[in-house]
């Protein structure tokens, strides 16, 4: 998971200049309403392991992502700095240095809500852990970070046509806009057109990708999948020296 959600605390060794961001949908759960759904980290490791009379046992504990929210959402972790440290703290105090440790370690998300009207039902639920941004100083491709995945709902076009309908659209980053938290919050990332973040040239393996489970007429289920590239162009402008006095020849390097 830490390969996902990455580390923003300004004492990181490899820091994320950007945002980590949870996307949930519970909506499946039930055929009423669901409201004010809270969110939480969970996790459990060996230094959350307790002795006793007992014997061993192990504690989970559990940090709040969101409190009161919809039963869909898209929660920015790092909207307020508590939420962020705690959150990332969490995380990143884990470790695996050990068998026994390794062994022990668990992470999961824990959904507390009410107002559930009608039926819960068993179905599948989405809960997804975002990050955007860039290390170090972006300029390599490597340290460009884009870690998401959209859901597409789309729609039949009538009855019984086996024809679904349904529109993808793309939000090219640059330099003013990849640390606009509102950028990423206001994504639609489940629905009939949902968006998605292109962050550099997205073409050959790396080009977007949608793939779905085609169900035939004889109850077999065959993986359907198709791409299309989302080439984009950029530039890195850059000085031949970080200061300079009165008089002195400024050399700049644009690289397309």
């Amino acid at each position: 998971m830490q390969k996902i959600a990455l580390d923003t605390r300004s004492s990181a060794t490899t820091r994320l200049h950007g945002f980590d961001f949870f996307n949930y949908d519970i909506r499946g759960l039930s055929n009423g309403t669901i409201r004010n759904v809270d969110t939480f980290f969970a996790y459990s490791n060996a230094t959350n392991l307790i002795s006793s009379s007992a014997g061993t046992v192990e504690t989970v504990r559990v940090v709040s992502l969101g409190n009161n929210t919809d039963s869909k959402g898209l929660i920015n972790l790092n909207k307020t700095s508590a939420t962020s440290t705690d959150f990332v703290r969490a995380l990143y105090n884990l470790t695996s240095t050990s068998s026994t440790t390794a062994a022990n370690t668990k992470v999961g998300v824990v959904f507390r809500f009410d107002g559930v009207n009608g039926t819960m039902n068993a179905a599948p639920i989405v809960a997804d852990f975002f990050s955007f941004g860039y290390l170090n100083d972006g300029i390599t491709k490597g340290d460009r970070v884009n870690n998401m995945i959209v859901r597409i709902e789309a729609e039949e076009t009538g009855d019984n046509t086996s024809i679904f309908d349904g529109t993808l659209e793309f939000i090219t980053l640059n330099q003013l806009n990849i640390l606009n938290g509102n950028l990423y919050g206001n994504l639609t990332t489940i629905g009939d057109d949902p968006q998605f973040i292109v962050h550099q040239d997205l073409d050959d393996e790396e080009a977007p990708r949608v793939n779905y489970n085609d169900l035939a007429g004889d109850g077999t289920v065959t993986q359907v999948s198709d791409q299309e590239d989302a080439p984009t162009h950029s530039g890195v402008v850059s000085f031949d020296k970080p200061t300079y006095k009165q008089a002195d020849t400024v050399t700049v390097t644009l690289e397309d």
